[in-house]
């Protein structure tokens, strides 16, 4: 329903009420989908993988070969070697 000015208010509010479940639902579907996307996300990576990762940085692998290895993003690789994740 269009919001046009021959239009009751509780018909407006109605509509608006409809509108705001819709995109409730919508937003509720977005993010179920987000959080089963294929991929590491949520995963947890094991002490040895997260020693592994330091170690090949140190050795001065790329941070996004060693992500593509481990299957994360290089950005994740990063905050492993600086010890924001897995300190």
């Amino acid at each position: 329903m269009a919001l046009v000015a021959e239009s009751h208010p509780s018909e407006i509010i109605a509509d608006l009420r409809r509108q705001l479940e819709d995109l409730r639902a919508k937003y509720a579907a977005v993010r179920a989908h987000q959080s089963t996307q294929a991929g590491n996300n949520g995963r947890k990576l094991t002490a040895d993988q997260v020693a592994q990762i330091r170690e090949l940085a140190e050795r001065g692998e790329t941070q996004a070969d060693i992500g593509a290895e481990f299957g994360i993003n290089a950005a994740t690789v990063s905050r492993i070697v600086r010890h924001i994740y897995h300190p």
